[in-house]
Protein backbone atom coordinates (compact mmCIF):
# COMPACT_ATOMS: atom_id res chain seq x y z
CA UNK A 1 0.00 0.00 0.00
CA UNK A 2 3.10 2.40 0.64
CA UNK A 3 4.56 2.26 -2.77
CA UNK A 4 0.92 3.48 -4.55
CA UNK A 5 1.47 6.46 -2.10
CA UNK A 6 5.29 7.17 -3.37
CA UNK A 7 3.64 6.55 -7.35
CA UNK A 8 0.86 8.78 -7.20
CA UNK A 9 3.36 11.80 -5.35
CA UNK A 10 5.94 11.00 -8.28
CA UNK A 11 3.14 11.32 -11.21
CA UNK A 12 1.84 14.72 -9.45
CA UNK A 13 5.22 15.94 -8.81
CA UNK A 14 6.11 16.14 -12.51
CA UNK A 15 2.39 17.40 -13.85
CA UNK A 16 1.37 20.51 -15.25
CA UNK A 17 1.17 22.49 -11.93
CA UNK A 18 4.54 21.24 -10.95
CA UNK A 19 6.31 22.63 -14.32
CA UNK A 20 4.42 25.46 -14.50
CA UNK A 21 5.42 26.64 -10.91
CA UNK A 22 8.85 26.40 -12.02
CA UNK A 23 8.70 28.17 -14.29
CA UNK A 24 6.89 30.64 -12.71
CA UNK A 25 9.90 30.83 -10.27
CA UNK A 26 12.45 30.85 -12.60
CA UNK A 27 10.85 34.63 -13.41
CA UNK A 28 10.53 35.18 -9.85
CA UNK A 29 14.47 34.52 -9.46
CA UNK A 30 15.08 36.08 -13.06
CA UNK A 31 13.33 39.10 -11.39
CA UNK A 32 15.00 39.03 -7.94
CA UNK A 33 18.39 39.33 -9.69
CA UNK A 34 17.61 41.92 -12.04
CA UNK A 35 17.65 40.11 -15.26
CA UNK A 36 15.38 41.39 -17.46
CA UNK A 37 16.05 39.80 -20.23
CA UNK A 38 15.87 36.57 -19.07
CA UNK A 39 12.50 37.23 -17.12
CA UNK A 40 11.18 38.35 -20.37
CA UNK A 41 11.74 35.09 -22.24
CA UNK A 42 9.26 33.45 -19.99
CA UNK A 43 6.26 35.28 -21.38
CA UNK A 44 4.21 34.94 -23.77
CA UNK A 45 3.56 37.22 -27.14
CA UNK A 46 -0.19 37.62 -25.43
CA UNK A 47 1.66 38.74 -22.66
CA UNK A 48 4.08 41.05 -24.81
CA UNK A 49 1.05 42.73 -26.04
CA UNK A 50 -1.04 42.97 -22.92
CA UNK A 51 1.53 44.20 -21.19
CA UNK A 52 2.16 46.92 -24.29
CA UNK A 53 6.25 46.18 -24.54
CA UNK A 54 6.83 47.67 -28.01
CA UNK A 55 10.00 45.33 -27.95
CA UNK A 56 12.04 42.85 -26.43
CA UNK A 57 14.31 45.12 -25.12
CA UNK A 58 11.97 48.04 -23.16
CA UNK A 59 10.31 44.85 -21.79
CA UNK A 60 14.09 43.73 -20.32
CA UNK A 61 14.56 47.19 -19.60
CA UNK A 62 11.40 47.41 -17.04
CA UNK A 63 11.73 43.94 -16.20
CA UNK A 64 15.03 44.33 -14.69
CA UNK A 65 13.68 46.85 -12.28
CA UNK A 66 11.54 44.59 -10.59
CA UNK A 67 13.86 43.36 -8.18
CA UNK A 68 11.16 43.47 -5.52
CA UNK A 69 8.74 41.40 -7.29
CA UNK A 70 10.83 38.71 -7.12
CA UNK A 71 10.63 38.24 -3.50
CA UNK A 72 7.30 37.45 -3.54
CA UNK A 73 6.58 33.76 -2.25
CA UNK A 74 4.53 31.47 -4.49
CA UNK A 75 1.77 30.53 -2.22
CA UNK A 76 -0.78 28.22 -4.64
CA UNK A 77 -0.72 26.68 -7.08
CA UNK A 78 -4.50 26.36 -9.20
CA UNK A 79 -4.70 23.75 -12.49
CA UNK A 80 -7.28 25.06 -14.51
CA UNK A 81 -6.37 22.52 -16.92
CA UNK A 82 -3.49 20.36 -19.23
CA UNK A 83 -2.36 23.57 -20.60
CA UNK A 84 -3.96 26.39 -17.81
CA UNK A 85 -2.05 27.21 -14.80
CA UNK A 86 -2.56 30.08 -12.40
CA UNK A 87 0.19 30.43 -10.00
CA UNK A 88 -0.84 32.73 -6.79
CA UNK A 89 2.26 35.04 -5.49
CA UNK A 90 1.52 36.83 -2.19
CA UNK A 91 3.59 37.95 0.89
CA UNK A 92 1.83 38.12 4.08
CA UNK A 93 1.26 41.58 5.66
CA UNK A 94 1.36 43.35 2.41
CA UNK A 95 -1.81 43.26 0.45
CA UNK A 96 -1.08 44.82 -2.29
CA UNK A 97 1.90 42.63 -2.68
CA UNK A 98 0.28 39.56 -4.79
CA UNK A 99 -1.72 38.66 -7.62
CA UNK A 100 -1.69 35.59 -10.11
CA UNK A 101 0.69 34.39 -12.49
CA UNK A 102 -1.51 32.74 -15.53
CA UNK A 103 0.53 30.33 -17.55
CA UNK A 104 -0.19 28.33 -20.46
CA UNK A 105 1.28 25.72 -22.09
CA UNK A 106 2.25 26.27 -25.47
CA UNK A 107 4.53 23.95 -28.14
CA UNK A 108 7.63 25.43 -26.67
CA UNK A 109 6.93 25.03 -22.97
CA UNK A 110 5.51 26.99 -20.50
CA UNK A 111 5.26 30.71 -20.67
CA UNK A 112 3.12 33.49 -18.82
CA UNK A 113 0.12 34.84 -20.26
CA UNK A 114 0.44 37.92 -17.97
CA UNK A 115 2.75 39.60 -15.86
Amino acid sequence: MQWQCCVVVLALAGGPGAQARAVAQRYLDDLARGDGKAACRLLSKKAMKEGEYHSFAQCARIHSHMRTLGRIPIVEVDVQSKTDVDVVVYKRGHPDSGGDLPLHKYKTGWLIDND
